[in-house]
């Protein structure tokens, strides 16, 4: 590792102790910071999303399933570097493990297609991941590389048995609860194009976010006293743009339970949301596991959340290789073509792609 790593030696050396023997750790940076944070924990524990942030201490990192928005795995600051490089500890195998098939593109352009038919009927949105199976190199080089391109977002390397090992960099806040005054700050992320693109937004992604926004208004306006929402942008991530807005919330009262009810947004699942899920089980033939969920951070000023997007979930190999799943997904409405949404996620997971290629 250079001077100028976001990773330390030291924390490369722990974080690659932690991997060869399965010790629960995370490895993060938040938006815009020049450092990562490391810990680990032999005592990683299953909360509710309430709990976590009822009782939750700082330093606690939260994971939750795509799946199960309402409960978290949660990794407490037990362990540092010293701990670990210093300490005989070894921790539990992975309970699931990395597919070696990645999504074939017929397949998908055609169940996607038939959705699209379905939603020009009922006006709904369904967000399509397809996979991308791949041989890597190790976790911490790839991280290396992908935190280091976008500084912006919110990066992370972690493990436990019942998530196995992922690796992303996340655009997305979730929520950020300010327990000092009770606010809270989210957003409505949703519409895709390529970067620098000229004019105004299409109507297809103007309709995709829409439905973001419209569900977390909602749903803040049920459990708060006031909400705002803030003027669209576009929100440069590498070669691609998303359409963007701010939303703030005040009077906020119970943030696990509102967590809980956000995710999984329109933006990672679909609406209706129960019709959105079926869809997905349908269509895709792969588990998201993590991919879609929410991770969670605990310091003194307030505790964020942000949607575990722009990620692999990565596996070791008795060849001495690792394998990764790169998860993208698109916003399918009935007016998608299903050709174009394909080379979205193409887009979406280039730079992950690259940085766990062995060159």
């Amino acid at each position: 590792m250079t001077q100028q790593s976001l990773i330390s030696a030291e924390v490369a050396k722990a974080v690659e102790k932690c991997i060869e023997r399965f010790i629960p750790f995370v490895l993060y940076a938040e938006p815009a910071k020049t450092a990562c944070r490391f810990h680990a924990s032999e005592n990683i524990r299953r909360v509710s999303a309430e709990t976590y942030f009822d009782k939750g201490t700082p330093g606690d990192f939260a994971i939750s399933f795509f799946e199960d928005s309402g409960n978290c795995i949660v990794i407490p600051d037990d362990l540092s570097v010293n701990d670990v490089l210093s300490g005989d500890l070894y921790g539990e195998a992975p309970r699931i493990a990395p597919t070696l098939n990645s999504t074939d593109k017929n397949m998908y352009i055609s169940k996607v297609s038939s959705l699209i038919s379905e939603m020009r009927l009922d006006r709904s949105k369904t967000v399509v991941s397809r996979l991308i199976s791949m041989p890597g190199v190790s976790p911490v080089i790839a991280a290396e590389k992908y935190f280091s391109l976008f500084d912006r977002t919110f990066r992370y390397l972690y493990y436990t048995p019942e998530t196995g090992l992922w690796v992303g960099a996340t655009p997305e806040l979730l929520c950020d609860f300010n327990p000092d005054n009770n606010s809270l700050d989210t957003m409505s992320l949703a519409g895709t194009r390529p970067a620098g693109s000229a004019g105004e937004w299409d109507r297809k992604n103007i309709d995709e976010h829409n439905y973001v926004t419209d569900f977390i208004r909602k749903i803040l306006l049920e459990e708060c006293a006031e909400v705002s929402v803030d003027e669209p942008f576009s929100m440069l991530y590498g070669k691609i743009e998303h359409l963007c807005e701010r939303i703030k919330a005040k009077g906020i009262n119970n943030p696990g339970k509102i967590v809980s009810r956000l995710s999984p947004t329109p933006a990672v699942c679909g609406t209706p949301k129960e019709l959105a899920m079926c869809r997905i089980g349908d269509t895709e033939s792969h588990s998201r596991y993590c991919y879609g969920g929410w991770l969670g951070i605990i310091d003194r000023q307030h505790t964020a959340c942000y949607v575990n997007l722009r990620c692999a979930f990565a596996g070791y190999n008795s060849s001495g290789t690792y394998t990764y799943n790169i998860y993208a997904g698109g916003g399918v409405t009935g007016d998608s073509v299903a050709s174009t949404e394909w080379d979205e996620t193409e887009a979406k997971a280039s730079a992950l792609v690259q940085c766990c290629k062995i060159h």
